[in-house]
């Protein structure tokens, strides 16, 4: 009796461990270049992006660049994540958000691990 309680647990606790590996997703690098055109926007101090999976947040911006001042931002973010896509907005100022009562923006890398985003600051694309 005592011996079939210690198979059973021995047992239990190879699943468990079996289950736990098997769950885990491996995770790859995906290199996400972001090109936002805010042309048409006024009062832009900064443009920024934040989203569903590290590096971002929903409650941090991570700040694109304009270098040469014609409302283009850009940035690059590199991922180490199992999932395909990750979901984003644009933030003007700070704590504007586009697309007020729309979607996320969906990111679906590319299978290269190099992904180019074009977006319009506040149009999604249908």
């Amino acid at each position: 009796m005592k011996a079939n309680k210690i198979r059973i647990a021995g047992l239990m606790v190879l699943f468990t461990l079996l289950f736990t590996i098997s769950c885990v997703q491996p995770t790859k690098k995906q290199r996400v270049e972001f090109t936002v055109d805010a042309r048409e926007l006024s009062d832009v101090n900064t443009i920024s992006v934040r989203g569903s999976v590290p590096p971002l947040s929903w409650n941090q911006n991570y700040e694109l660049e304009d270098n040469n001042h014609d409302s283009i931002y850009t940035g690059t973010i590199v991922f180490d994540i199992p999932y395909n896509f990750v979901e984003i907005k644009f933030v003007k100022n700070e704590n504007q958000f586009e697309l007020n009562n729309q979607p996320n923006r969906k990111v679906v890398f590319d299978e290269s691990q190099n992904t180019h985003f074009n977006a319009k600051f506040d149009v999604l694309k249908q």
